[in-house]
């Protein structure tokens, strides 16, 4: 997994893709402030997705919010704003070639 992740949501109709935006599909993270990135939705399977710019930083909680600002195909609005929370975790593998000794600084007596 690398640093930047996508994030999606399913929606239940097929919604019209010119409401998702920065308006109304807002992710916003303490350290990493409101993210910009790239918006797209593909109406086969009613998933709209964020991919950010920047990555998030490890273990730094995320609130996705999606406004009353999008509508589906017919013209009707998200009923009310609807908000999740998760903590980006990420981890990674570190693999030393090679051997060697720890040998401790030099300490005056």
């Amino acid at each position: 997994m690398s640093i930047e992740s996508v994030i999606s949501v399913t929606f239940d109709s097929d919604i019209n893709p010119s409401t998702i935006h920065s308006g109304t599909f807002i992710v916003h993270a303490p350290q990493s402030g409101v993210q910009a990135g790239t918006y797209s939705y593909n109406s086969g399977s009613y998933i709209a997705s964020f991919d950010p710019d920047v990555g998030f930083v490890p273990c730094e909680v995320v609130n996705v919010t999606l406004t009353t600002g999008i509508e589906n195909i017919e013209g009707d609005n998200l009923p009310v704003p609807y908000e999740w929370t998760f903590t980006y975790e990420w981890t990674f593998t570190v693999e030393v070639a090679g051997s060697g000794a720890f040998i401790p600084p030099f300490m005056d007596p």
